[in-house]
Parts: structure tokens; sequence; C-alpha cells
């Protein structure tokens, strides 16, 4: 299977979806799709009251550390649909009861506003139990809807809708659409279910192992198609019909893992005592069951399974997944972000997912980013909009990696940083290594590309750049490619002591000289990729600009000499002084002056895109690499 690079797969979808987004506007939506556009809980749960959600992009991510209330907002959203209610995650029992309100005549309940074919809609969703009358029984988690509801700040216009047919007005009925809930962390096969659950006094086995040894039979008679349906003495059916995985299902089951895989099979039965799913799958002539694969890879299944198959019934559809990172290694959590962005571009759909998955929030705008606190001092959460990643990361105490740029001198430095801080970089270190680029080249560079080091990078001065070398149209004779890559080398520099197979005499038993062309192209390599080159000579030469100079120095009665620019900036300096010369503490803060101005004034020039292009080439190979 080709291998592909899914950061710039994930980009161009959230570009896309972003330039469409049929969430905010619905044009980028079929008709007679719904979609839920906010969400607000006047009094829910441990909410401070009225915390609200809008979603502004078709993917949205919960982030919040454990007992934030990430799952809770995942349960009212599941009741907003009709024919659905809160109850089936949230009820009341003797150990975990649940009051039907304050005190203060507020029930727990949520409002949320809903889209129709660019018309929009409100409803309300309150719980009311029930004691029970002589022809109803109690019911103490009933959930109910409601008009206009003054105290819950609805809007009338929006929560009333006028019945031409009844010729009264009406409470707007609940979002129509199909759902899926999934929470990753109780994804379990039949298989796991009764190994891990399952009662073994119920049958003469000692062990749970024979038994499921004994009942794979019947499994196996059904997924290699002997038999259709099998059932017990009494007539009872164990087993629906086995699915087979389509092959679109395949390419994304084999996408989002890495491998590839031929052929799926998935099954519901209840062979292991209680129903559940099992799933037979083949990948390099190897074929095997759920109790022979990882519960990542379970889980991955059953999941594009479930949307695909969804999706093919063309209606409006909310998908909640609770914590879908479980058990997937980071890449598989990066290729999965990918497949959902394809299914919400697809199928129009709507995706909300609780999550703390460093993969899935570095990736998303900060539209689709909403923060979960809890606060120890009032017991209460809020809800944050419009979210930075590297804020959620505080908030998760995950550490932000941070990559590396080496520079020649402090100037350089300054100017990237200034740069990465108005463009948002937020996990560059930044720094120069106090020595020029002959030392970088021949001594760090050279360093960093025989470790193979993946974090760090460089930025030299723009009268430093060559032409980097073509790999791919290397000689094929290793002499003459020897002496391409030692070419190239020279270019950039001709001090630099690389190994080599020869003894300290000179001596060397051939004509190639593996050792040193092995690190040679290890330099190249790593240069092609790590080392980059500012659009001028020097950062000085960028951010010079004689009309500011000219009105900073008039004031001094001082005219600056036509020489080179950082000479021009030196004298600029020296006009503050009345003894000698300035110090460098003295000539980097002009430096920054310099610097604020050029940002200010020049942010559209080429200049500042191609550093800003520079950084975000950067970002993507160390994303790449991770």
């Amino acid at each position: 299977m080709k291998k592909i690079n899914p950061d710039n797969q994930i980009k161009e979808l959230i570009k896309e979806l972003s330039q469409n987004n049929f969430i905010v506007d619905n044009s980028f939506a079929p008709k007679d799709r719904s979609f839920i556009k906010q969400i607000y809980f006047p009094f829910y749960k441990n909410f401070v009251p009225f915390s609200t959600i809008d979603f502004e992009y078709p993917l949205t991510v919960l982030v919040g550390k454990n007992g934030s209330g990430k799952s809770s907002i995942l349960h009212a959203l599941y009741g907003c649909p009709k024919n659905n209610n809160p109850s089936k995650y949230w009820f009341s029992t003797k150990t975990d009861p649940i009051e039907d309100g304050d005190g203060k005549n507020n029930r727990h309940c949520f409002v949320y506003t809903y889209s129709r074919n660019e018309e929009l809609y409100q409803v309300s969703y309150h719980r009311a139990s029930r004691p029970g009358t002589r022809t109803k029984a109690p019911n103490p988690d009933y959930w109910e809807t409601s008009g206009y509801e003054k105290q819950y700040k609805m809007t009338r216009e929006l929560s009333e809708k006028y019945n031409s047919e009844k010729g009264k007005i009406s409470r707007v009925p609940p979002i129509d659409a199909d759902l899926i809930y999934i929470d990753f962390r109780g994804q379990l096969s039949a298989y796991d279910k009764y190994l891990y659950f399952g009662d073994l006094k119920k049958t003469k086995y000692k062990r749970k192992q024979d038994y499921i040894r004994r009942k794979s039979s019947e499994l196996n008679k059904v997924l290699l198609g002997k038999k259709e349906i099998i059932k017990t003495g009494n007539g009872t059916k164990q087993n629906e019909k086995v699915v087979e995985l389509t092959k679109e299902e395949l390419h994304y089951i084999s996408l989002i893992l890495g491998e590839t895989y031929t052929n799926g099979r998935i099954i519901k039965h209840n062979f292991f005592q209680n129903w559940g799913i099992s799933a037979y799958l083949t990948k390099s002539n190897l074929s095997y069951t759920e109790a022979h694969a990882g519960s990542g890879e379970f889980a991955v299944v059953n999941l594009v399974h479930r949307l695909i198959s969804i999706m093919n019934r063309n209606r409006s559809n909310i998908i909640l997944l609770d914590e879908p990172e479980n058990s997937l290694y980071p890449g598989a959590q990066k290729r999965l972000l990918e497949f959902l962005l394809f299914i919400i571009k697809r199928f129009k759909c709507q995706i909300v997912i609780s999550t703390h998955s460093e993969k899935f929030i570095s990736k998303l705008p900060t539209t689709a980013i909403k923060a979960i606190q809890y606060n120890d001092s009032t017991g209460l959460s809020s809800i944050k909009n419009h979210c930075r990643a590297d804020t959620v990361f505080s908030e998760l105490e995950l550490a932000t990696k941070k990559i590396n740029i080496c520079t020649e001198d402090k100037a350089s430095c300054l100017l990237l940083n200034s740069v990465a801080k108005n463009e948002g970089f937020n996990n560059l270190n930044i720094y120069n290594l106090q020595c020029g680029a002959e030392d970088l080249e021949k001594i760090h560079i050279f360093s960093s590309s025989q470790q193979k080091t993946e974090d760090t990078f460089y930025i030299l001065d723009g009268d430093k750049s060559v032409k980097k070398c073509n790999l791919t149209s290397l000689p094929t004779n290793k002499k003459e490619a020897a002496k391409y890559i030692n070419s190239a080398i020279l270019k950039i520099n001709n001090n630099i002591v690389f190994p080599s197979s020869k003894d300290r005499n000179g001596n060397n038993k051939g004509d190639f000289d593996i050792i040193k062309y092995q690190s040679q192209v290890k330099y190249l390599e790593f240069f092609n990729d790590y080392v980059y080159f500012f659009p001028r000579n020097n950062p000085e030469e960028i951010i010079w600009n004689p009309t500011f100079i000219e009105n900073y120095v008039r004031m001094f009665n001082f005219e600056v000499p036509k020489l080179n620019t950082k000479k021009a900036i030196y004298y600029s300096i020296v006009t503050q002084q009345q003894n000698g010369k300035p110090n460098k503490d003295e000539y980097y803060a002009f430096i920054k002056t310099l610097i604020s101005q050029w940002i200010k004034n020049e942010k559209d020039s080429s200049d500042y895109v191609s550093i800003k292009k520079t950084l975000m080439k950067i970002q993507s190979i160390y994303d790449r690499g991770h």
C-alpha cells in the first residue's frame, strides 16, 4: 500500500471545510440536512449556568482534564435528536441520586439551536421525573421538550413555530437526524466481553479458554459461509448474517492502521453468552478474529464500518466520539483525523469528539477547539470557545514539544522570534550558538547530520545560500557519484572533515571511499531538509528602513553615511551616544525597534512572506518526523 503523508491531506481538508463551512452558512450543505449550531446549559449537572458551545466548524473537539464534563456534554448532544434521551447515559440511583432542581425552580436542562434549509430552530430539553399514576409507571429519569421559556433565555422567534394546518403556534420539534455515539473506552468485542466478564458457572467447562474454543467452531462455520444462521435447540437465533467489509471500508481501515487489509467480515452473535460483535480480518495472507487483534484494531474496524454504512443513508448525521484515540498510536490518530475530515466533506455530517489527543488538537483551527475547565473552588465547569492548541496543552499539562532553530547571530534570532510570535508559532526554540556560518556548517550541522537529529534546524544568512544538491539524480557509477557528492559538499564548505575508509597513510583498497561517501550523503540529506537561508545577505538588510533611519537620526543632526546596512545602523546608534561606541545592549535594542517597525509596515513584503514560509516548512518537516 502506498504510504502518504497525512499532514498535507489534513491541512487541505481543514482549509476546504473552513472555506465552505456549512455549519455557519449552509453554503456547503444539501437541502433537508440539519446541523446543531449551538447548545447551552441554563442548569445542567455541574456546569456554570448558561455555559455555551458554539459549533462553528463541522468537527468540534471537547478538551479538558478527566472529570471536567466532556462526556456529560456528549450525553446532552445524544439527547438532542427526536426519540433520543440523555437518561440512557445519565440516570439516578441510590448511590448517585439526581436532584430534580437546585431548590430555586431550576431543573436540569439544556437548550440547543439547529439549522435546516437556512432556517434556525431552538429547542429546550429538561429533566422532569414522574412519580407514576394509575395508567403510567413511575419514571425518575423522564426528559421532555418545552416551548419558549423566558428563564432559559430562549429566543421566542426560534422556539415557536406556527402550524398553518392547525392554525396555532406550537413548540419546535427536535432535530431530525441519525446519530452515532461511540465510547471508545467501552469498545469490547464479543471475545473480550466473555474473556473478561463472562460467567463460567453457566457452562460445564473449567476454563473460559475451553468454552471459547468450543463455541468458536460455530463462529467459524458462519464466518466461512458454511452456515448462515445457527439456532439453539429451541429455535433461538445465535447470530445475524455476516457482513462483508466493502473495498472502501478496507481502504480506510488500512489507511488508518498503516497496514494492508485485503478482506474483512463483521458478525453480530451470541455464541459467547452475550450479544456482541466479532471481526474476521485478512492481511498478508494471515486471517484472524479480534481474539488475536489489538483493541485499537478492532475499534477502527468497527468505527469505519459504522460510519460508512450510516452515511450511505443520505440523511442528516451527528457523530459523537468519546476518546477515539484510545489504543491508537500517534500516527494512527493522525490518519483517523484525516478519515473523519473526509467523512465530513463527503457526507456533509457533523462530528463532535471528546479527546486528549495532541494529534487531534494541534491540527485543528481555534473555531473547532472547546476547552472544558473545572474549578476546584466552585465545583463548577466552564466552557471556553475559540481556544488555541498551546493553551489547551497547558491545561492538560502536556509538554509542548519544541523545535530548535539555530542562527548565526543575535540579530537573526531576534528577527525570527518576532516573525514566529506574530504568526503564532509557539513551539519554536530559536537561539544563536555565537559562532559564524563556517563553524555552523563544519561542526554543528555536520554533527546533526551524522546523528540524524530531527528536532534541530538551521537558518543562515543569505550570503551563505547555495543551490541544494538533487540526490535523486545521482550517477549510477559509484566513482562518479562520489565526485558528484563531493562537488556539492565543496560548494557549501571545503573545510568539513568527513570520516574515511582510508588508513592514516591515505591508502585505500579501492577507488571508492564508502565511509566518506555515506557520511557526505547524510550531510547533504540533512542540509536539504534542515538548513535554510534568509532572503537577503543578513537580517539587518531585511529590516533596513532608510526613511525611518533618516527621521530617527535627524533629531541628532547627524547624517547617516551611505555604507553597508550594518554600518549604517551602527552609526545611527552612535548618534545617541555622547561618549564613544554603543554597547551591545544598545545596538540590539535598536535592532528590536527596527524589527518592530518592519513587521508593522512590511508584513506583506516578499521578505516577510519568505521567512514565514520557511517557518511553515520547518513545522511541516518536524510534524512529519514526529
